[in-house]
């Protein structure tokens, strides 16, 4: 773990594997670790998001976008 999230406990998580880049798994306190999702290739990429959304969760936000357009559209799986 590299950090917690303020005001909800959310983790960020590394994922190390030998040999690889260090890719970034939002640790979602609303889902177990099973379910926890890649939300960077590398530290790198994450923090660039990072400061390009002036530190806001964007990985979120995107996730969010997608599943409206998900039900939108009325694709199985959809809200």
């Amino acid at each position: 773990m590299i950090g917690e999230t303020l005001g909800d406990g959310d983790l960020i998580v590394l994922e190390m594997e030998e040999g690889e880049e260090w890719g970034v798994i939002d640790g979602d306190s609303g889902y177990g670790p099973e379910e926890w999702k890649r939300i960077a290739e590398s530290v790198g990429e994450w923090l660039a998001g990072l400061i390009e959304h002036e530190g806001r969760k964007y990985w979120r936000e995107e996730e969010q976008r997608r599943e409206y357009r998900r039900g939108a559209r009325g694709e199985a799986g959809s809200p």
